[in-house]
């Protein structure tokens, strides 16, 4: 299992949440710190070799209110393409968040 953990209390923008989930998931240099790289990093996570991957988010409550409506666009966006049926590969990976306040 890949467990990882980004602290809310340290973002107070969008760059610094880019920043903090780049850190978390070592992503690809690719990576380009906007939300259309980010949900793409997180839809293949191929570079990971665990096939459970964990986010623990301490500190919740403060995102929302930071990043307001694009931080629930980007899980609104992650819950429906994990929830994608056509998703249950044996290469797929599980993937859970803990919201932790």
């Amino acid at each position: 299992m890949y467990k990882t953990q980004i602290d809310c209390s340290e973002i107070n923008s969008k760059l610094d949440f880019m920043r903090a989930m780049d850190k978390a998931f070592v992503f690809p240099p690719y990576f380009g710190e906007n939300w259309g790289a980010l949900s793409e990093c997180m839809r293949d996570m191929y570079w990971i070799n665990d096939s459970e991957i964990v986010l623990e988010i301490k500190e919740s409550n403060l995102l929302i209110g930071k990043l307001k409506f694009e931080i629930i666009a980007f899980f609104e966006d992650l819950r429906s393409y994990l929830n994608r049926s056509d998703n249950q590969s044996e290469t797929s990976k599980h993937f859970d968040f803990v919201l932790i306040d």
